[in-house]
Order: C-alpha cells, then sequence, then structure tokens
C-alpha cells in the first residue's frame, strides 16, 4: 500500500490511510461482534441438542 500512495499528493494519501483506517474500524466494531454473536448462537444450539440427546438416554 505504502509504494501506491508514496506517488499521490498529500491529500489523496489522507483519504486512502483514512478509508483503510475507517474500513478496519468498522469490521472490528461492527461486524466481528455480529460474527461473533452468530457463532456463539449456533454453539449454543448445538449444545442444546446435545444436552437433548444425554437426557433422552438417561432417562431410558
Amino acid at each position: 500500500m505504502y509504494e501506491y500512495v508514496a506517488f499521490m499528493p498529500l491529500w489523496k494519501a489522507h483519504v486512502a490511510y483514512l478509508s483503510i483506517i475507517v474500513w478496519i474500524m468498522l469490521n472490528w466494531f461492527y461486524f466481528r461482534p455480529k460474527q461473533i454473536r452468530k457463532q456463539q448462537q449456533q454453539l449454543d444450539d448445538i449444545i442444546d441438542r446435545l444436552q437433548h440427546i444425554c437426557d433422552q438416554k438417561n432417562r431410558s
């Protein structure tokens, strides 16, 4: 990235780096927690199903 920005005018370089920083922050603070919640819900569902199966086995 640095090689491309080195030949840009200063204001374009600032825009390029600012857009990258904004993109990283968007991923870190919005998409990442959303994905973590989704995966956590899937794991909770799997655990619930396994517990249900274990309960059925213990009753028999």
